[in-house]
């Protein structure tokens, strides 16, 4: 997923003042059972408005006001004046102004002159945010500069003055023990201090007090050079690192997904082949998956088009306008060309496929062609040798591959006369609910991919029914799988619950019940109303199967091109479904019919509705679904200029059309992300309508910041 996502945010960064546009996470949405939609089809407005409480959601941050009123024993006034406290707050604000480039620390510089100050300016543009933020302890945002120098002066003239004071004292102190050892000097005479001797005393405080803040600038001239070349380096770090995944991003950008075929040897390295009592041989994950990842890709052992070989194709059909085959005329075609071009090891693994009567015995119809087909060859005892370009047909072959294409074989994507045998595909188990999920690659390869999250071990299914078909109640999903002569027990048609298959409540008028037939019994299994928990009677029940069943013939008379007859059909069928597949299919009838007719906003309304029901019946990531998006995010762009999508014509729409928009196509975009990967033509048509809506001029939009 994330290669889509990053494609998306380069397109952004290439243009200025772009909005942004709010994407989904597909791994986790795919499997969603809720949709919200951005917009109210109903157009309910609310009068009541609501007062932001700046109060609550407001982030407190600790200012340096509140620091020292915590910390500061200055914040009395009445304190007497802290030593310790002014000499710290000295080293401090020296260690902060060498570090920080500011007025501040200029005129601090200029004012002692300190030399230095010129390389700290010039070398001090690209410093950190660390440093400022150090910095911003000190200076309180309250304060003007000027209050902030005349604290500063005041404490080194305070800390000055203590300093000569402190070592005059101790001068004096020094003189008067020397003063009481001279036993000549009287003991009344007072001893005075000349001036020279103060001010000699001065003149080496300020020399010490100079020399010590000489060598703590040449000290924090060394740390900050060091710093300063750390600080480079990280930076070029960081832009060597920024360089190299920018580089593989756009890289990226040009890089089609790889869908080289497996050979056998790496498909059995991917899953594993076992038999299942009552199913058969299944296909299970050697490694953990996720939704999108490709599990292998296999090529065709065969591929029956007419073109493969038009004279044989010919002839069949000309014997069955004499006299109709019983099976369809491929199947017999596909068997010949089967036992004629395949070599001996894809022939093998075709006669290895699973068929459901492996002993019987061949039909009429197979005798029927190979006497009109092939050359004859017959013993004297009466027995028969069949030839077909000089290989040797035995029937009961031929009619064993018969049943192995009938009952393992993919209709072909472009012919529809055409047919698809594949070897380790043909081995997938079906579920109404698959874990996988597939696609043609080139030359009809098989691609297959993982629909959801799999553990190692986990069991590989896609479904033999089409996607509209699956979204049909389980009774008749099961009737057109009897064509595989099985009954599906996969976990949506063995759940008590038909989500395709709701009903109105009669009692409540607003809620749903489900009815459940069963394979095996003629009692139906019935729910509780979800609103009232109200529950029908038996009889009910089948009275609402046999309106269900009438409904079902109406739907085959019913089509887009007589809206009115749809729509009352429609008004009706909605008092007795609600969540129903019948309903589904009205929904897609109208919706065709308004989007033919330019009527917008019907037709947007319907699509809503079919969105609703795919994901309450099938959450999961499939092709229907996909595409219910992007025509809902086609039926928008359209309500507002139907020249949007097919012109290149630049048009002005709000920022709220098109973030609506945008996002119909994102998720479509995602959908067939995990079904067919990021190169599938599938996607880049979706992609290009993202662009294009995302490249228009929006009205009232937000410019972001770059």
């Amino acid at each position: 997923m994330e290669t889509i996502l990053r494609k998306l945010r380069r397109s952004n960064k290439k243009e200025e003042h772009i909005e942004e546009i709010d994407a989904i996470d597909e791994e986790s949405w795919a499997q969603a059972k809720t949709l919200d939609f951005e917009d109210d089809s109903y157009n309910y407005k609310s009068n009541t408005k609501y007062k932001k409480n700046n109060n609550k959601i407001e982030k407190r941050e600790d200012i340096p006001e509140d620091i020292y009123l915590e910390n500061d024993e200055l914040e009395n006034s009445n304190n007497n004046i802290n030593e310790n406290y002014y000499i710290n707050s000295i080293s401090l604000l020296n260690e902060y102004l060498h570090n920080v480039s500011t007025d501040i620390t200029k005129e601090y510089y200029i004012k002692k002159g300190n030399k230095y100050y010129n390389k700290y300016q010039n070398g001090n543009t690209n410093r950190g945010e660390y440093a400022q933020k150090m910095f911003d302890k000190c200076v309180c945002e309250t304060k003007e500069y000027s209050e902030i120098d005349n604290e500063m002066n005041m404490l080194e003239e305070a800390s000055i003055e203590r300093i000569k004071i402190k070592k005059l004292n101790k001068k004096r102190q020094q003189v008067k023990e020397v003063l009481e050892e001279d036993d000549d000097i009287d003991e009344g005479e007072d001893y005075e201090i000349e001036d020279y001797e103060i001010e000699e005393v001065e003149n080496n405080d300020y020399k010490y007090i100079e020399d010590t803040i000489e060598l703590y600038d040449k000290e924090n001239d060394e740390i900050f050079e060091q710093n300063q070349t750390d600080n480079n380096n990280n930076e070029n770090l960081v832009e060597n690192k920024e360089e190299i995944v920018n580089e593989a991003e756009e890289d990226e950008k040009y890089v089609e997904e790889k869908l080289d075929i497996y050979t056998n040897e790496q498909i059995d390295n991917e899953v594993e082949i076992a038999h299942i009592k009552g199913k058969g041989r299944c296909m299970f994950t050697r490694k953990e998956l996720n939704p999108g990842n490709i599990i292998f890709i296999e090529k065709p052992l065969l591929i029956i088009i007419p073109s493969l070989n038009e004279t044989l194709w010919e002839i069949l059909n000309n014997l069955n306008n004499e006299q109709p085959f019983e099976l369809p005329l491929r199947w017999h075609y596909a068997a010949l060309c089967t036992i004629t071009m395949l070599n001996d090891d894809d022939f093998n693994a075709c006669i290895d496929k699973w068929i459901p009567e492996p002993d019987k015995d061949p039909d009429d119809d197979v005798f029927n062609v190979l006497d009109k087909v092939c050359d004859i060859k017959t013993t004297k005892s009466g027995g028969k040798y069949y030839y077909y370009k000089n290989k040797l047909i035995d029937p009961n072959i031929y009619d064993r591959i018969i049943q192995v294409w009938h009952y393992n074989a993919f209709g072909h994507h472009t012919d529809s006369e055409g047919l698809v045998l594949y070897n380790r595909i043909s081995m997938l188990a079906h579920s109404c609910n698959s874990t996988a999920c597939w696609h043609y690659g080139e030359n009809d390869s098989f691609v297959l991919r993982a629909r959801v999250k799999l553990n190692v071990g986990d069991e590989l299914t896609i479904s033999y029914l089409g996607d509209d078909d699956l979204y049909k109640s389980s009774n008749i999903r099961r009737e057109k799988l009897t064509n595989w002569l099985f009954v599906c027990m996969c976990n949506r048609c063995s759940n008590p619950v038909d989500y395709s298959r709701g009903f109105k409540c009669a009692t409540c008028g607003i809620g749903t019940f489900f009815i459940k037939s069963e394979y095996n019994c003629e009692t139906p299994i019935i729910t509780k109303c979800n609103i009232c928990l109200s529950e029908i009677t038996e009889s009910t029940a089948l009275e609402y199967i046999e309106y269900e069943n009438s409904y079902i013939e109406r739907l085959e008379e019913t089509n887009k091109n007589d809206l009115a007859d749809a729509l009352a059909v429609y008004i009706q069928a909605e008092k007795i479904f609600t969540q129903h597949w019948v309903m589904y299919q009205l929904y897609t009838i109208l919706f065709e019919g308004y989007r033919d007719s330019c009527e917008w906003g019907k037709a947007i309304y319907y699509q809503m509705q079919r969105i609703r029901y795919a994901i309450e019946v099938i959450p999961r990531a499939n092709y229907v679904l996909a595409w219910l998006y992007e025509e809902l995010g086609e039926a928008h762009a359209n309500s507002i200029n139907t020249g949007i999508l097919a012109t290149e014509d630049d048009y002005k729409i709000t920022y709220e059309e098109k973030k609506r928009i945008c996002s119909f196509f994102l998720r479509s975009i995602h959908l067939l992300e995990i079904l067919c990967g990021y190169s599938h033509d599938y996607l880049k048509d979706s992609l290009n309508k993202y662009y294009r809506i995302e490249g228009l001029t929006a009205t009232d939009a937000l410019q972001t910041d770059e």
